[in-house]
């Protein structure tokens, strides 16, 4: 029988078993450290360890540097704007992300950047390298962001269901939409703001749109919130969520509501109901609404 080493364990074998030792036997830093260095598994595994405990880095004397730490921590809670970054395989090299501002010729790029601290940092400036030329490189970054979404961003921005366009904000899983009321609909005329988040288990997670222009509709709240996760599985695409909103303002449902007072009225008072609707759409969704949006950016 061929001999394996612990290298040839599953990875989420070697995981459970660092974090059994670090819990139960309180195993030291430094040698947690000297374990990263037996093969590109190990190394892997420890350094998501670090990455959700930054204490072990931090009691590791002289092995790491406090003053990258600190930095990295207060980026993840305040960063600038348009940029992410994560740790790779240790707190002294980053991988990061760049959204092109709206108003330069970058507008809708998506950049990737390797940054790398010398073990002398602060007092050596860090080592910073565009990765990405155009967006479609930025697909092959493995692992750090969703390729799912992006395709969906493309082929949306090349045929974009009707009365809907959509574009990056400060990353690719936050997107801004609009939406235009149908003719036919009490909101006729209207354009509606949409707030989209995609979570980082998508597709496997409905994404979260949000109407940030107040609707008057049975199926969405009074702080613009609506119910997917009934309409969505993993096959399901951003272009059909916005699709069926879309349909929703022809046809609400009042059998399935969010908002139970107007679902009430829309049963039992349609007249009272389309009247109403058409009110808040001429009142928060028109004129005020129209002239406050840079429509350059959506054509």
């Amino acid at each position: 029988m061929a001999q394996r080493s612990w290298s040839d364990l599953p990875r989420d074998l070697i995981g459970r078993i660092f974090r059994r030792h670090l819990n139960i036997r309180r195993i030291d830093p430094k040698d947690l450290a000297r374990c990263s260095l037996v093969c590109t598994t190990w190394r892997c595994v420890i350094a998501n360890i670090w990455g959700k405990n930054l204490s072990l880095w931090s009691s590791a004397s002289g092995f790491i540097n406090k003053r990258v730490l600190n930095e990295y921590q207060k980026f993840q809670r305040d960063p600038p704007e348009g940029c992410r970054v994560r740790f790779i395989d240790s707190p002294f090299h980053w991988e990061g992300i760049m959204v092109g501002p709206q108003s330069s010729p970058y507008a809708g790029g998506v950049f990737l950047l390797d940054i790398h601290f010398y073990y002398e940092y602060p007092f050596r400036a860090p080592k910073v390298t565009f990765q990405t030329k155009n967006l479609s490189l930025w697909s092959s970054a493995s692992g750090f962001i969703n390729k799912r979404v992006l395709n969906e961003y493309q082929k949306f921005q090349r045929d974009p269901p009707e009365g809907c366009r959509v574009r990056f904000i400060d990353s690719p899983f936050h997107w801004e939409g609009i939406m235009v009321g149908p003719q036919s609909s009490p909101y006729a005329g209207g354009v509606f703001l949409l707030d989209i988040h995609f979570y980082y288990e998508y597709p496997f997670r409905a994404p979260k749109v949000t109407f940030q222009t107040k609707v008057y509709h049975p199926n969405i709240d009074q702080q613009g919130r609506l119910c997917l996760e009934r309409l969505w599985s993993p096959a399901t695409t951003i272009s059909h969520v916005l699709l069926v909103i879309y349909a929703r303002f022809n046809d609400p449902d009042p059998d399935d509501p969010i908002d139970f007072e107007i679902a009430h009225i829309c049963k039992t008072q349609r007249i009272q109901f389309e009247e109403k609707a058409r009110a808040w759409t001429k009142k928060f969704a028109t004129a005020s609404q129209i002239s406050a949006m840079d429509w350059t950016d959506w054509s």
